[in-house]
């Protein structure tokens, strides 16, 4: 991988392979309870990733290679300020956590966390028409998120 401008840029297909892989194999020294290690030869994998932010960082800006549209509400649309956006805050925490338990299970839970965590919701985050992203504009979150409106419960049969 080079460096521009401080900011880790990928040459190829293949650097993001690299680093796609050393980040699916999990950083476990048997002797260290701290990374899932016990001093047994097959011990509990400890976290990949021990916050949302290091998880995006560290693995989702390598793992979304999408083209991503300058034009809000079109095309798919990723806003760098992501931690400013709850529902993408939330989202991407499930995702995580997700993530983490399925490098922890191994075998087929990771290819299951694909299509059943990740897929689904980055669907939803990075949909430009409707996404938390729509209106996001280069620089600027251009409108305050604002909650959903909710009256009072109370007189509900339901609950």
């Amino acid at each position: 991988m080079s460096r521009n401008d401080g900011d880790d840029k990928i040459d190829d297909v293949g650097d993001t392979l690299e680093v796609l892989d050393e980040l699916a194999e999990p950083d476990i020294d048997e002797d260290d309870p701290a990374t899932g290690g016990d001093g047994q030869e097959e011990g509990v994998v400890g976290r990949r990733f021990s916050t949302v932010v290091e998880f995006v960082e560290g693995f989702v800006r390598f793992a979304v290679n999408r083209k991503m549209s300058s034009t809000p509400g079109q095309g798919l649309r990723w806003d760098p300020d992501w931690h400013q956006y709850p529902e993408v805050v939330y989202r991407l925490t499930a995702v995580h956590e997700a993530y983490e338990e399925a490098v922890a299970a191994g075998g087929l839970a990771v290819s299951s966390w694909w299509v059943h965590h990740f897929d689904p919701h980055m669907r939803v985050i990075l949909d430009g028409e409707t996404g938390p992203f729509a209106r996001y504009a280069e620089g600027a979150i251009t409108t305050t998120p604002a909650p959903l409106p909710v009256t009072d419960p109370s007189g509900s049969v339901l609950l």
